[in-house]
C-alpha cells in the first residue's frame, strides 16, 4: 500500500479557496439583500420625501399619505431593482376618478356642473356676530347654521396648478435612495465576513 503525501501547504489551499468561495458569493448575497431591504429602503426613503413634499404643498393628510410602492421584479435573480410608484388618490364617492393626476399634472380652466343635481353646493364661510342670517343660509344650512354656502347650475372654475409631488420625490429620492442602499449593503458585507476579511 503506497501512502499519499499531502502537500505542506494545504491548511493555505483551503483558506484561499475559501476566500475564493466567499469572494465568488459576494454578488449573490448582495442581490439577495437587495431584493428583501430595497422596498422598505424606498418606503422609508421616497415615502417621507413624498409626505413632506404633500404637506409642503398644503395638500391633505390624505393625499399624503397615498403614496404606494411595490417590486416589479420580486423573484428576478438578475439583482435590478425595479420599484413601481402609485399614488393611490382617487375621489371617494366612486373610486374612479384619479384625483392625483390632477394634483401633479394640473388642469386648465374648465367648465363644472352638476350631474345628477339641480345646482353645486359649497360652503364658503359663515356669519359674524354683526351678520344677521341670510336667506341663501337659512335655505341651506343643516347642521351648522352659521354656514354660508354658495349654489351655481355651472360654471368656470380656473383650474389647479401642477404640485408636481411625485415628480420632485423622484427626483430628489433617487440619488438619497441609492446612497441608503449602498451604505445598507455595505454594513450588510461588513457585518457579515468572516475572520479571513471577506
Amino acid at each position: 500500500m503506497v501512502k499519499k503525501k499531502l502537500p505542506v501547504n494545504r491548511k493555505e489551499r483551503d483558506v484561499d479557496d475559501i476566500i475564493d468561495f466567499r469572494l465568488g458569493s459576494i454578488p449573490h448575497r448582495a442581490r439577495e439583500w437587495v431584493r428583501k431591504n430595497g422596498l422598505k429602503i424606498a418606503e422609508r426613503v421616497y415615502g417621507d420625501l413624498f409626505y413632506s413634499i404633500a404637506v409642503g404643498q398644503q395638500l391633505s393628510e390624505r393625499y399624503a399619505n397615498s403614496l404606494e410602492i411595490k417590486l416589479a421584479n420580486k423573484y428576478s435573480q438578475s439583482g435590478r431593482l425595479k420599484l413601481v410608484f402609485k399614488v393611490n388618490y382617487f375621489d371617494q364617492e366612486t373610486g374612479n376618478v384619479p384625483l392625483w393626476a390632477f394634483f401633479e399634472y394640473g388642469t386648465k380652466r374648465h367648465f363644472i356642473a352638476p350631474k345628477k343635481a339641480k345646482a353645486l353646493r359649497w360652503e364658503v364661510g359663515g356669519t359674524t356676530g354683526s351678520q344677521s342670517q341670510t336667506l341663501t343660509q337659512a335655505l341651506s344650512s343643516n347642521a351648522n347654521p352659521d354656514s354660508v354656502y354658495a349654489f351655481s347650475k355651472g360654471h368656470f372654475v380656473s383650474g389647479i396648478k401642477p404640485r408636481k409631488v411625485l415628480y420632485w420625490t423622484l427626483k430628489r429620492g433617487n440619488k438619497k435612495f441609492g446612497n441608503e442602499l449602498v451604505k445598507g449593503l455595505r454594513k450588510f458585507l461588513k457585518d457579515n465576513a468572516t475572520e479571513l476579511g471577506v
